[in-house]
């Protein structure tokens, strides 16, 4: 089955409509979650440096192993992944209904995270096989939108939830939610690339994907530059409601306004997204949306009145949506099948780098800069990286059409 043999529009493409909706169901899952395990954790332990804790069992994993991890996605069976990697987790998460102390707790962070490790470069490597190419930015939109809805009701979900029922039964919620999507995925036909490869082949087989990065600089700088652009949003995730209490002085509702206008930019830019593919080459969209998305950064933490921060950080959601379909699709294009995995991998790890290294900033930086001297600098940070793809781009271009 190649791309080409979709032709149908993706609602009516039985493949994608089944992973689509398991994508929606389990990201809502993991926000439910989301909100019990850090409030669960820091209700018996009354600790920030323990909610530390379980944030760096979420990034350390993708940083020591992601690449690695790219190789099996690369070497196995897409769809057997797809559908084992949730069935894993659920067991996990559903142990915490019945029995959850916090070092399970912690454990089962570890699992969702490694999960996700397989799961998400799957995914992402599977779909030019399940939608035709010419659907691919609209597939790709569509498959982040599901993380945007999830953040905007998934999160008030997961509040509500434990409020009136306790932990558990959220933690109950989202074993559900990964039986869910492992059930739906069975319904799907992937491509399967390799399936089998000797032990002894691992490093030949990443070595593989590292000199293909060497050989191809968009493809590169496309992995390392979305690191850059990770770096700005992050900072901003976790210093938001700091910034909206000392530097807008609009309190908790300030910040969950902010958040209002971070979901309607990515919704607005999904849309757009949506209206423009297949008419604007994604390697110009990637970096321009990385100039626009640093400089919104940068002037919300230039903003000193809430209207302008939430239209800056509205303009910031709508340029992540774009940029990150952008990269996602180009990715797919560019990139052979059989190594598909691998880049895939890297681009998360890198991603998951850019986030660990917002956090360094912040512990560095915090008492010279202030809260918003490091929100502009890490927007001033993404907008040069991506003017610097954007020069890639343009030379890549004149290279192939002299």
């Amino acid at each position: 089955m190649t791309a080409s043999s979709n032709p149908a529009p993706l609602w009516r493409n039985r493949n994608f409509v089944p992973l689509w909706s398991g994508l929606l169901v389990s990201n809502l899952g993991d926000w439910i979650n989301y909100v019990a395990m850090y409030a669960f954790v820091y209700q018996q332990t009354h600790s920030a440096l323990a909610l530390v804790g379980l944030r760096l069992i979420h990034i350390i994993p993708e940083l020591v192993l992601g690449p690695f991890v790219g190789v099996f996605v690369d070497r196995w069976s897409r769809k057997k992944t797809l559908v084992v990697a949730p069935l894993v987790v659920a067991l996990f998460v559903g142990s915490l209904v019945f029995v959850h102390p916090i070092a399970l707790i912690f454990v089962a962070e570890a699992a969702i995270t490694i999960g996700d490790m397989f799961f998400d470069p799957a995914v992402s490597a599977a779909m030019p096989s399940i939608v035709a190419g010419e659907h691919l930015v609209q597939a790709n939109t569509l498959t982040r939108i599901t993380s945007t809805v999830s953040t905007l009701f998934g999160g008030l979900a997961g509040g509500v939830l434990v409020a009136a029922f306790g932990a558990p039964f959220a933690f109950g919620i989202d074993a559900i939610s990964y039986l869910a999507i492992a059930g739906m995925v069975t319904t799907v036909r992937v491509k399967e690339v390799r399936v089998t490869a000797s032990i002894a082949s691992i490093e030949h087989e990443l070595l593989e994907g590292v000199r293909y990065l060497r050989t191809h600089p968009l493809v590169t700088n496309v992995v390392t530059a979305g690191a850059l652009f990770i770096f700005a949003p992050a900072s901003m995730f976790t210093l938001g409601i700091v910034f909206a209490q000392s530097v807008l002085h609009a309190g908790t509702t300030g910040y969950g306004i902010l958040l209002g206008g971070l979901g309607a930019g990515s919704l607005v830019g999904a849309v757009v997204m949506i209206a423009i593919r297949n008419r604007v080459r994604e390697d110009l969209a990637f970096a321009v949306t990385g100039i626009a998305l640093g400089a919104a950064i940068a002037l919300l933490g230039l903003s000193r009145s809430l209207p302008l921060a939430v239209a800056a950080y509205g303009v910031a959601g709508g340029m992540t949506m774009i940029n990150g379909v952008s990269a996602v699709t180009l990715i797919q294009r560019l990139v052979p099948d059989q190594l598909r995995g691998r880049i895939f991998a890297v681009a998360s790890s890198f991603d998951h780098l850019g986030a660990f290294a917002s956090t360094l900033l912040i512990a560095a930086g915090a008492g010279v800069l202030g809260v918003a001297g490091l929100v502009t600098i890490s927007g001033a940070i993404a907008a040069v990286a991506g003017l610097w793809v954007l020069g890639v781009a343009i030379r890549v271009r004149e290279r192939h059409h002299p």
